[in-house]
């Protein structure tokens, strides 16, 4: 993943979807049983903001992108339930019919998909100082 050159990258005007909508800021809303809290229905406001928000987010960066593909993981990417929302909100917020119809998946890398990046970047980085 590029952060960019001051490490802001993907942020899109306000604090960053990390900082707002993703895993942790959801433990914080509904404790650290996420889980549980998706079968919860006092927390689907804060789960439908998420995803909301986290959908919206990635719609912006397909629609001046136009990817092939848009790739999910980390541990909310994992729960159907909540790649099923994001899914949804991204669809919602494509200008474009034809890029409205691309692929979502999931990752293969499942939970491994941010330490796998963290190893790349590491290795980037030691690649690009020797």
């Amino acid at each position: 993943m590029h952060r960019g050159t001051r490490g802001n990258a993907i942020i899109l005007g306000t604090a960053s979807v990390e900082q707002r909508s993703a895993g942790r800021a959801l433990n914080l809303q509904l404790g650290p049983d996420l889980a549980s809290a998706f079968g919860d229905v006092r927390n689907a406001d804060a789960v439908d903001s998420a995803a909301t928000d986290i959908g919206e987010s990635i719609g912006i960066v397909v629609n001046a992108l136009d990817p092939g593909a848009v790739v999910i993981g980390g541990g909310l990417g994992m729960n159907a339930e909540f790649f099923d929302r994001v899914g949804h909100a991204i669809r919602l917020v494509i200008y474009a019919d034809d890029t409205r119809r691309l692929p979502i998946e999931m990752t293969a890398l499942r939970g491994n998909a941010g330490v796998i990046g963290a190893a790349l970047a590491g290795w980037d980085r030691l690649v690009a100082e020797y």
